[in-house]
């Protein structure tokens, strides 16, 4: 009836839409298939001198009355083209804009939903980590076509660049956070077939792959640390040794385990010296390292900056447990090796005279 109110051209589907929502508003909350092809028969057995349907170039069905005057089409027509124009004289770099906030904005929401843990577990990764409108986006990028039924219609090639551009989009886009399955697998991949560490950190730096299963140890990074710095940082500048970390990381479970238990009248401690701390006369000391801190041919090189007084913590030969060398700017100081005088094996001058 709005067809013959106001005489204007409708799309069959539109059309279709309208019936099954009129049906679901009477109860019927299923409208079967043949209701839906049997439309236009039923359109043009019933209103066949007052409407008609004809195909457009796309082969797609269009529904108009006869009431519809040319000069009516002729402004329609009009009023399209002036949009047109309007639409292809806007600014360009605007709408590309609001398209990459709203598909920003989808894709952190999508990331916000799901839950990863590291090391990544076989629940964690999802492979569903990439959000519609960023394949939709890609899809129309890579094949030309704009349908929407048309993703899972799409070659196995052209599916797998899909996942792939799209996984490599959502771990740029949220710098890392969220981990696709692509990722994860490559580093291991790749660690697991070359164990090339260097070829791991060229894809992460590309997108590719996260860095985590790198496999440098913390002794590894502590040196390339020192090396950056041209062996003039301090042990201060330094991050701790793996010995260094260890003991430190039973100190903070042993304390967090000490808080667990705050509620528990008689709770069950164990010994604070098997967990970072030495006993000494009845008292707890915190146990630093149980290694050298370095190899011992660097520890004979080691030399403190001191200008005045060796002390902790601003001595690097103190901190390390070491006595003070010659090559040290202060000479004078009380870590110093006590030399001991050597004997004179010289006889005196005049007892060899008298001799």
């Amino acid at each position: 009836m709005e067809l013959f109110g106001t005489p204007k051209v409708l799309m069959m589907t539109d059309v279709t839409s309208r019936l099954v929502a009129s049906m679901k508003s009477f109860g019927v909350n299923q409208v079967q298939d043949s209701t839906k092809k049997h439309l236009r028969q039923r359109i043009e057995k019933e209103f066949g001198g007052f409407l008609h349907i004809i195909q457009d170039h796309n082969g797609k069905l269009l529904i108009y009355p006869d009431s519809l005057t040319v000069q009516e089409l002729v402004r329609e027509n009009q009023s399209l083209k002036k949009q047109l124009k309007t639409l292809s004289r806007g600014d360009a770099q605007e709408l590309q804009t609001k398209a990459a906030k709203q598909l920003g904005a989808d894709i952190k929401t999508k990331a916000k939903d799901i839950n990863q843990s590291w090391p990544p577990e076989i629940e964690s990764v999802k492979p569903d980590i990439v959000p519609e409108s960023l394949l939709c986006f890609l899809r129309t990028l890579l094949t030309g076509s704009d349908d929407p039924d048309s993703i899972d219609s799409v070659t196995p090639r052209v599916q797998s660049l899909l996942q792939s551009f799209g996984q490599d989009i959502v771990y740029a886009v949220t710098c890392g956070k969220a981990k696709p399955p692509k990722h994860i697998a490559l580093s291991f991949s790749v660690k697991s077939l070359t164990g090339n560490v260097e070829l791991i950190s060229i894809l992460n730096r590309l997108g590719h792959c996260v860095a985590c299963c790198g496999g440098k140890s913390v002794n590894e990074l502590h040196y390339q640390l020192f090396c950056a710095k041209i062996g003039e940082a301090e042990s201060s500048q330094l991050p701790p040794c793996r010995d260094c970390l260890f003991l430190h990381a039973q100190r903070v479970n042993f304390q967090a385990a000490i808080w667990r238990r705050c509620l528990e009248p008689k709770a069950n401690v164990p010994s604070p010296s098997e967990h970072g701390w030495t006993e000494e006369d009845g008292k707890l000391n915190i146990l630093w390292m149980r290694s050298a801190p370095a190899p011992e041919v660097v520890l004979e090189l080691l030399a403190c900056k001191c200008s005045r007084v060796c002390k902790l913590p601003d001595c690097a030969c103190l901190v390390n447990g070491l006595i003070c060398t010659d090559m040290c700017k202060l000479q004078t100081c009380t870590n110093q090796a006590v030399q001991q005088q050597k004997p004179d094996l010289e006889p005196d001058s005049e007892d060899s005279e008298d001799e």
